[in-house]
């Protein structure tokens, strides 16, 4: 894959074949978070969402494989009493109707990932063209560009006003409030941040979720 590709691919899974050997198990985890966050709605049972929400918490080393697992086996529960509710087979092969119930995020990474850029663009949640956009958006949002990796940000920005830049940082990744990253641009900015790909991609209104290249990039 070229740089160009890179930028303007469309197929989440030729990013994601690109990628494999060097991304960490977290980032792969968040990007499946990421995948099933954009259809959130379709999670209509709280356990499939906390699985969700569990499984991100698991790749930042929150929770244990313990409770990882404790999450996994209540969101899998949610989906086979969604199935039997309306006359299927628990043990029945997946119905595309309720695999928004599975929250198979909270299993091993690689079947996290697998699932997130396979039966997601198909049966899993019927999506459309938009949809594998967006997952590769995500996974812009997560790697960055490969071919430029940045350099890491400046003591003297990450000093600058008692540590101001990476508190804004850290209250975004925290809370989710990607709608916040203008303001922290602004802050590298006053901070005398001269990393341009840096400031650009806090400023951009593309898709951010937990694991962008830009706010691990200044809390690593």
């Amino acid at each position: 894959m070229t740089e160009s590709e890179w930028l303007t691919c469309t197929d989440p899974r030729l990013m994601l074949e690109f990628q494999w050997e060097t991304a960490s198990d977290r980032k792969l985890r968040l990007f499946a978070c990421g995948s099933c966050r954009l259809a959130w709605d379709l999670f209509t049972d709280e356990r499939s969402q906390r699985a969700i929400e569990e499984a991100e918490r698991h790749a930042d080393g929150a929770i244990s494989d313990a409770g990882l697992a404790v999450a996994a086996d209540a969101g899998y529960r949610a989906y086979t009493d969604a199935k039997v509710a309306d006359g299927y087979d628990a043990e029945s092969d997946v119905h595309p109707e309720y695999a928004g119930h599975i929250p198979f995020v909270a299993y091993s990474t690689t079947q996290a990932t697998d699932l997130a850029s396979d039966w997601a663009l198909s049966l899993w949640l019927k999506w459309d063209e938009s949809a594998t956009e967006a997952q590769c958006d995500l996974l812009r949002c997560i790697f960055g560009n490969p071919f430029r990796p940045s350099l890491p940000v400046l003591p003297k920005v990450l000093a600058w006003n008692g540590g101001t830049v990476q508190r804004i940082a850290r209250s975004i990744y925290d809370d989710r409030a990607f709608d916040e990253l203008p303001v922290l641009a602004d802050a590298l900015l006053h901070a005398g941040c001269d990393n341009e790909a840096l400031v650009a991609h806090c400023k951009s209104e593309e898709l951010h979720v937990k694991g962008c290249w830009a706010i691990d990039l200044i809390l690593s």
